[in-house]
């Protein structure tokens, strides 16, 4: 790791260098074992993944005391961000995190060379490209394996629609004339011209996994799936 980007800005342009970092491997997981009467070993519970924390340290030689003091005002208005922003590291292309600089240990004083530390907090998983795709098989190259989608089915006509990704089946049940149906598993919501639909709807929302992924519709649509790439 070399270069970190944030709000279009590198640590180069503050003619810092990194020195040291702590990236871990997977985000905070929660799971839970749990002692079950009358059996060996605890029975797994998953739980949902927590933030992901990074650490960089940074060095920095120093001229003088007022070059210093110019560019530390800098390198503050660089690290802070009232809210979240896409982070990246050169060690990681086409991958950005979605986090904030919460913890930064830099210096007040003046020092011929200054190092220190900041804490990023990210989210839990990192994301990569945005695909569109008009393909019903097609390969995803994320290794997340919940990752939601927005699949448009156009010009719709049926008097039942049923949509199967990866064997996983929903069913609308009513009549469709010429219709665009959006089925978007992030938010759990099937819409048919944009209207929200409940009680019509039969099934389960599907995730796409990595690897393979294969869409089976029972009629003849025009189909287009969106999708984030999401790592862990």
């Amino acid at each position: 790791m070399h270069v970190m980007t944030m709000k279009d800005k590198t640590n180069h342009d503050f003619s810092l260098k990194i020195t040291d970092w702590e990236r871990p491997l997977f985000p905070d997981q929660y799971d839970e074992y749990k002692q079950v009467a009358g059996r060996d070993g605890r029975k797994h519970q998953a739980k949902e993944l927590g933030v992901r924390t990074i650490r960089v340290q940074f060095f920095r030689r120093n001229r003088c005391p007022e070059e210093w003091f110019n560019v530390k005002k800098d390198i503050v208005a660089w690290l802070f961000t009232r809210n979240e922003v896409e982070i990246q590291f050169d060690d990681e292309p086409n991958i950005f995190y979605i986090g904030k600089v919460t913890e930064a240990d830099l210096p007040e004083n003046y020092k011929p060379s200054t190092s220190f530390w900041i804490t990023l907090t990210c989210h839990p998983l990192k994301y990569g490209q945005q695909i569109i795709t008009n393909e019903s098989e097609f390969t995803y190259n994320g290794t997340y394996d919940e990752t939601p989608y927005l699949l448009t089915l156009e010009n719709v006509t049926a008097n039942e629609l049923i949509v199967s990704v990866n064997g996983v089946e929903i069913k609308y049940t009513d009549t469709l004339e010429n219709a665009t149906v959006t089925i978007n598993t992030n938010e759990l919501e099937l819409r048919v011209n944009d209207e929200l639909k409940v009680f019509e709807v039969e099934g389960y929302f599907s995730f796409l996994k990595p690897g393979e992924n294969i869409i089976n519709v029972n009629i003849e649509v025009d189909l287009t799936i969106e999708f984030m790439e999401l790592f862990l």
